[in-house]
């Protein structure tokens, strides 16, 4: 049997059997050069954290290592290693394999999980490449935070393959600190959220210039993360301030969807909160034309919050809403209404529900089976000040059947009115149609 051979000539031990990863040197008297002799080509990776992690401890035979690329970091030998203690703002991976033997404070734990998932993502992405040795990749900028929300110290924009029909749209998403465009792979095959589900988001728009209530959505996030044992690594007036920076980044008045989204990469049944990572999303979306949808009855429905994390807006709930979208197009209807579990009225599959009747608006009383959107509370606060009355109250389908008007309002279209219930034919009515215009009036500042 032939020896092992490393596939870079530049690398140590090149043309003879793989040795075993040299002990880390006590640091020198120049630390920094000491770290850029071991940078390795096209295999590392960098990402900027300011808190204090104390002790990282680094077992010099593993397959990783980690050392602060710090021009003051302070290092001792000991029997397992390089022990740094250190405000450490930039942790950079160099991979040698596939083993992580590791200890550290549980903020730092995070971030090492965190950058070896990045480090392997990394090195998926240029397996068939095999980028010449020659061809180095420094440490990436990163984003630096000055304070809990200002200044954000946002970085160039990076290129990314594109991987699929996704990248069809022009989108832009802040990883790991910097933007890249497509479609970027985020969650590995062992991430926690893979197969578990712990991820949470939230979605906003940007449009004709204006971003209304975009700190709400922000806000929503951090709260939704929360309930699902998840830990923001973000403030919401940070994730708010990169979204600005992305919808800066188009042409003016550009229709954007935005949305932050936050997983688990860590865990067993719970989601181990010092493992949540973040990636935040601008993409070139038109909002839909209120041209009218049909809607009809599903079986499926929404679940109580004694048996789903309804006070978030999770994606596991979303399974369940897709099953009645797909049960309607089955049938013809553009939307699917779900009852609640005793047989009320909830919401439409994708957004909340309302109807008119003798002048009035009414929408489904909140009770934990679906979210009580932003949008619908906005339009709530916008009809009652323009006289309308309306009422939050338990809905039964036989009144969307007799009901004047029936529309929707949520994130995606804000408010569209429906054209069909079942087999009954309606017309955009007059309440939708105010109530649609005063949020377009409340949006541009009117």
């Amino acid at each position: 049997m032939k020896p092992a051979m490393d596939r870079h000539p530049d690398r140590p031990g090149h043309g003879a059997a793989r040795q075993p990863a040299p002990r880390l040197p006590v640091a020198a008297a120049d630390p920094q050069a000491r770290i850029n002799d071991l940078l390795l080509p096209s295999m590392v990776m960098a990402a900027n954290y300011s808190s204090r992690f104390g002790t990282i401890v680094t077992e010099t035979g593993a397959s990783y290592r980690f050392v602060p690329s710090l021009p003051h970091a302070k290092c001792t030998e000991t029997a397992t290693g390089a022990v740094c203690a250190q405000t450490i703002e930039r942790v950079a991976v160099f991979s040698f394999g596939s083993r992580v033997e590791t200890t550290a404070a549980p903020l730092l734990r995070a971030a090492i999980d965190h950058l070896v998932a990045v480090a392997r993502s990394k090195r998926l992405h240029q397996a068939n490449r095999r980028p010449p040795a020659r061809h180095r990749t420094a440490p990436a900028p990163g984003i630096r935070f000055a304070s809990r929300r200002r200044r954000v110290m946002l970085p160039a924009m990076a290129k990314h393959e594109p991987l699929g029909k996704a990248d069809q749209a022009r989108a832009l998403h802040f990883v790991d600190g910097k933007w890249l465009e497509g479609n970027p792979l985020l969650l590995g095959a062992w991430s926690h959220a893979t197969w578990m589900g712990a991820a949470i988001f939230d979605g906003a728009r940007a449009f004709e210039g204006v971003t209304p209530d975009l700190d709400l959505h922000c806000q929503r996030t951090i709260r939704s993360a929360n309930a699902l044992g998840l830990r923001s690594p973000l403030s919401s007036g940070e994730i708010e301030e990169i979204l600005r920076d992305g919808i800066a980044r188009f042409p003016r008045g550009t229709p954007l969807y935005l949305r932050p989204f936050l997983w688990s990469e860590d865990g067993f049944m719970a989601p181990d909160p010092a493992t949540t990572r973040i990636a935040i999303s601008v993409v070139e979306s038109p909002l839909p034309e209120p041209k009218g949808f049909s809607a009809c009855l599903s079986k499926w429905r929404r679940p109580s919050p004694e048996t789903a994390p309804t006070d978030a807006k999770a994606v596991c709930l979303y399974a369940q809403a897709g099953r009645a979208s797909a049960e309607a197009r089955s049938k013809g209807y553009d939307e699917a209404v779900m009852l609640d579990p005793i047989g009320h009225v909830a919401e439409f599959a994708s957004a909340n529900l309302w109807i008119a009747k003798d002048g009035a608006a009414h929408t489904p009383v909140p009770n934990g089976t679906f979210l009580n959107g932003i949008t619908r509370q906005r339009i709530i606060k916008l009809l009652r000040q323009a006289g309308i009355e309306v009422h939050e109250r338990s809905l039964a389908f036989q009144d969307l059947l007799e009901a004047d008007e029936l529309f929707s309002t949520g994130n995606y279209g804000k408010v569209m009115p429906a054209s069909r219930i079942e087999e009954r034919h309606l017309q955009p009515g007059p309440i939708c149609t105010l109530a649609r215009q005063l949020y377009w009036e409340y949006a541009h500042g009117k």
